[in-house]
């Protein structure tokens, strides 16, 4: 990186080519197979409170409704 090209002018990419980027001198797979893991783990860490939140909620919102409705048969054999 760094390196200069013609002219004198840095050159912005390590790589020649799209295709040498995704192969990586042979271990491409290993590299992008990394990044996609990484990219798996930390979605999964930002997701997972999102949907036990959610979980909760529904949870709760269902424990209300039955007490509500317990509340209701209560007063009404009152």
């Amino acid at each position: 990186m760094g390196q200069k090209a013609r002219g004198g002018i840095s050159q912005l990419m390590y790589f020649d080519s799209l295709n040498a980027v995704i192969n990586m001198a042979g271990h491409g797979a290993f590299v992008w197979a990394a990044y996609g893991i990484s990219l798996l783990v930390v979605l999964f860490i930002l997701l997972a409170p999102v949907r036990k939140r959610s979980r909760i909620l529904h949870r709760l919102s269902g424990e209300v409704r039955r007490q509500q409705s317990e509340l209701g048969s209560v007063r009404e054999v009152n």
